[in-house]
């Protein structure tokens, strides 16, 4: 029992620092040791558990992607510093599908973390309304980003939104931006509704931090998946319910619409939109080869080249905020197709399709392709037979069939 208990923390420690790579506060200021702890946690776990293997088709994909990697930094002519939180982050990944006892006991402990970061996300909305003065200023190394904030996991950008005259900040909880926490929100909704098939009570509180970030995209998708719901499971109860959530939703939804085209806000989307067209334009460049995983390179080619966004024709040197972008500029598009195939076929979530939407939707207006949760879901595509590891290999194994 005690044995147990300190598997399931470890476990669920192990996948809270998951969350914190995929675009946590955290993962900007401390990006190589968030990424060593989880490498070190998982060594540790796939230790206490004494299989001592690590499944032969996980390794085999293993070794092919770091191939295609290295042919990439040598073909791109780029560092091998730029890649080494993916080497690493992918081997951390084998391990941890190696070390639970299934894809899909992996997928319920990222759902216990979901839920820390649920509470966390909570706490951090009490906080920045009512005891702002708590958040100490803090500034990345690269003065890249700049955050108020508690212990990096109660974090406040200082961006507000107004209902009914009264001032709100929103919600980022543990992340960088309040459109990563939506992300989190709405996947933790998506299994509630669609792999738990919990009653509507359980989602409450999701629903209630999604409206705190004040997110258009997490709103609409939202919308997406109750309506999804609510036609297939169809009755007055969920249809009064919908309504209801319908109407809270719409102020909050008019003025980030307002704030993101017409407000202050508006250079925001028209970065978003500068995004894609000058990443579209690159891609046009190297469109089998891609630039390689370099910021300096892909900066380099903005400085080079104008694109018009609302009449203005402009050239930024920043980084891309579309991961498919993202991903298309750094392997070219025939591999960035097939990764995404792959990820279509993860196997920690049941409703591939519906999951997969939520993903790209996701991805498209947030950088979160280089992070480890994006790893797991590529790996997990792998098809394992399930059967018990010790009936047919010794503890001393290193690879199971």
């Amino acid at each position: 029992m005690r044995k147990e208990l300190i598997y399931s923390i470890l476990k669920t420690t192990i996948m809270f620092l998951v969350l914190l790579n995929f675009g946590g506060v955290l993962s900007f200021f401390y990006p190589i040791p968030l990424g060593l702890a989880i490498l070190s946690l998982s060594i540790l776990f796939f230790i206490l558990r004494r299989r001592f293997l690590i499944k032969k088709k996980y390794l085999y994909f293993l070794l092919i992607i770091y191939t295609i990697l290295i042919v990439s930094i040598y073909v791109n002519k780029v560092s091998f510093v730029n890649y080494r939180g993916m080497f690493m982050s992918l081997f951390s990944s084998v391990l941890i599908l190696s070390s639970f006892e299934s894809t899909k006991e992996v997928a319920n402990y990222f759902i216990k973390a979901c839920r820390i970061v649920m509470w966390l996300a909570f706490i951090n909305f009490i906080l920045t309304s009512l005891l702002p003065n708590l958040f100490v200023r803090a500034i990345a190394n690269d003065s890249s980003y700049e955050v108020f904030t508690i212990l990096y996991i109660f974090n406040d950008l200082g961006v507000s939104y107004q209902i009914a005259g009264v001032n709100f900040f929103r919600n980022q909880g543990i992340f960088w931006e309040p459109g990563v926490l939506q992300v989190i929100m709405n996947i933790l909704i998506y299994y509630y509704l669609f792999e738990e098939k919990k009653s509507l009570k359980y989602i409450l509180l999701p629903i209630f931090i999604l409206l705190t970030t004040a997110s258009t995209t997490g709103l609409f998708l939202f919308a997406f998946l109750f309506t999804l719901k609510s036609i297939k499971e169809f009755d007055i109860k969920k249809f009064f319910i919908f309504v209801l959530v319908g109407i809270s939703f719409v102020p909050i939804l008019m003025n980030d619409i307002e704030y993101k085209f017409k407000g202050k806000g508006q250079q925001s989307s028209e970065l978003r939109t500068y995004d894609a067209l000058m990443g579209l334009y690159i891609i046009s460049k190297y469109p089998f080869t891609g630039i390689g995983i370099d910021n300096d390179k892909y900066e380099k080619e903005t400085g080079l080249s104008f694109v018009e966004v609302n009449g203005k024709n402009l050239t930024i040197e920043r980084g891309n905020t579309n991961s498919i972008i993202l991903l298309c500029l750094y392997f070219g598009i025939p591999l960035a197709i097939i990764i995404l195939y792959r990820v279509y076929h993860q196997r920690l979530f049941e409703k591939k399709w519906l999951f997969f939407i939520i993903l790209i939707v996701c991805l498209m207006s947030e950088p979160l392709i280089t992070r480890m949760f994006f790893y797991l879901l590529l790996m997990s595509s792998i098809k394992i037979k399930s059967s018990k590891p010790e009936n047919n290999l010794s503890n001393n194994s290193l690879i199971a069939k």
